[in-house]
């Protein structure tokens, strides 16, 4: 592991409250699962910013855009 790596790990881990390092990469994990099963499900991924944007989640863009029907 890289001490960038690490050093993000920690970051997260103190600001989660995590009680160790594999527990951020544990709940990192989980939740990575999740929104890769939702997407192979046809969910779209999106994150709404507070003045109302909504943006692909960059790790889990396809490679062909897709529009959302309002």
């Amino acid at each position: 592991m890289t001490v960038e790596v690490k050093e993000q790990l920690e970051l997260i881990r103190d600001e989660v409250h995590a009680d160790s390092m594999g527990e951020v990469i544990r709940r990192a994990l989980a939740v990575y699962d999740y929104l890769q099963s939702e997407q192979a499900n046809g969910a779209h991924l999106l994150i709404g910013t507070k003045d109302g944007v909504e943006k692909g989640l960059p790790l889990f863009c396809s490679h062909s855009p897709h529009r959302l029907k309002n």
